[in-house]
């Protein structure tokens, strides 16, 4: 007996995978496929705007897909008017005539037997496997164009994703972009770990203070340790006191609620990741750039980028980690490995959504190029990819592999699939392989 879910279904009629020939109906009437309709991934009938030739008569409307022809009263449609109008019932298994509400009886075509074999075969291995990702033994089989074209486009559903998150920080703060960047940025320089304290710190202080602070570096260095809950012990040295007492002037003068100290996590972190170091760069980022998002948009490379992130960390932290325990000497500034997890995962995708916002396309041209311009990340997925002989050439492949890696194959979403794709519809030498 074939096992499968419905999702199979979905794609071999989308792609019209089956035999085509003396098409019929229940009722044993010819019928033509003129246009398969478009994949509704939303509530309601899974295609729309479908096309059918039934007899002499011609239909348009949408059609609905099952395994057995009585899952459409398991899935409880006969209640809803969103089926009303479906002009053909597509399954697999037609175990019983289903009607509309007026008592009509509903086409139904059944696949049982139109189907190659080979299409399950290959989809139970898919579904089967447990590799790290399901095609990992026959994904060096697909050609480089597929790959490359597939990777373009998971790139842009990459950037996509990361906008969510902008549009929402954009409608909170009425649009300003200055605050979207000032929290967007903020929590990716929590290094991982502190993403969510960093963001809660950001949020947790108006935007005009910042604007009335940011000529003084001291101000902004006190404004952000004191929020971060860092200034509420008794230090030994002078700078974290004079940033105490800096801080307890702008707590009672803007009415600062500051989040609890808890909350950072120093544990298993480089010392170079520290809250407290990026904090103190964060600082120093926003001291040197008064008009930080109006400067983003005016650089055309990545050499602007960087000079941007070119800072001076107060002195102090020269020679500490965390207040009052000093250690040996080392810069601590922004590194480039650093300074691209910032743009990658904040500034781009920004830019990104201004361009889209503000229907201006070269703003997305130039997100897009710059990305392209950034050397490819290195973690653990992609090295997995790289073994299996994918080209990851700059931060646009690596972002695209990683969407692909946790949006598709982590989630067997291989119907969904370009690569997928292909391994259903190529000769790829799946037999003999463990299911």
């Amino acid at each position: 007996m074939i096992s499968f879910q419905e999702d199979l279904l979905h794609y071999v009629w989308k792609l019209q995978y089956f035999d085509f020939r003396k098409l019929i109906t229940n009722r044993g009437e010819a019928i033509q496929i003129l246009h398969p309709g478009f994949h509704n991934f939303d509530a309601g009938p899974d295609f729309s705007a479908g096309k059918i030739q039934i007899g002499e008569t011609i239909w348009n409307g949408n059609i609905e897909i099952h395994i057995n022809a009585s899952d459409w009263l398991k899935h409880n449609h006969q209640s809803d008017p969103a089926y009303d109008n479906i002009i053909l019932h597509v399954v697999y298994e037609d175990d019983v005539d289903i009607s509309r509400e007026d008592g009509s009886l509903i086409p139904c075509l059944s696949l049982k037997g139109l189907i190659d074999e080979q299409i399950f075969d290959r989809y139970h291995y898919l579904t089967a496997n447990k590799q790290w990702v399901p095609c990992e033994n026959l994904v060096t089989e697909v050609g480089e164009i597929q790959k490359k074209l597939w990777l373009e486009r998971l790139f842009v559903a990459r950037l996509e994703e990361k906008s969510k998150r902008i549009y929402e920080l954009l409608e909170q703060s009425n649009y300003n972009w200055e605050y979207t960047l000032f929290v967007t940025m903020g929590r990716y320089f929590g290094s991982r770990v502190n993403t969510d304290a960093f963001e809660t710190l950001c949020r947790s202080i108006n935007l005009f203070t910042i604007y009335k602070s940011r000529h003084n570096s001291e101000l902004i260095e006190a404004l952000l340790f004191g929020q971060a809950g860092f200034l509420n012990a008794e230090f030994h040295d002078e700078y974290p006191t004079t940033l105490k007492k800096t801080y307890q002037f702008l707590k009672h003068k803007y009415e600062l609620q500051p989040i609890e100290s808890k909350v950072w996590k120093f544990f298993r972190l480089r010392p170079t990741n520290f809250p407290t170091i990026r904090l103190a760069q964060f600082a120093a980022l926003i001291t040197k750039n008064q008009s930080l998002f109006s400067r983003l948009l005016e650089v055309n490379d990545l050499r602007e980028l960087s000079e941007i992130f070119e800072i001076k960390i107060h002195g102090y932290w020269y020679d500490h980690y965390v207040f009052d325990k000093q250690v040996e000497v080392k810069e601590k500034n922004i590194g480039d490995s650093f300074r691209d997890v910032l743009l990658i995962n904040s500034i781009l995708p920004l830019i990104f959504v201004y361009g889209k916002l503000r229907q201006e396309p070269h703003f997305v041209d130039k997100a897009i190029r710059l990305m392209q311009d950034i050397p490819p990340e290195k973690n653990k997925i992609i090295s997995k990819w790289k073994k299996l002989k994918f080209k990851v050439g700059n931060a646009a492949d690596s972002q695209a592999l990683i969407h692909l890696k946790r949006e598709f194959c982590d989630k067997n979403r291989c119907l969904q699939c370009a690569i997928g794709h292909q391994v259903l519809k190529e000769d790829f030498p799946v037999y003999g392989l463990m299911y």
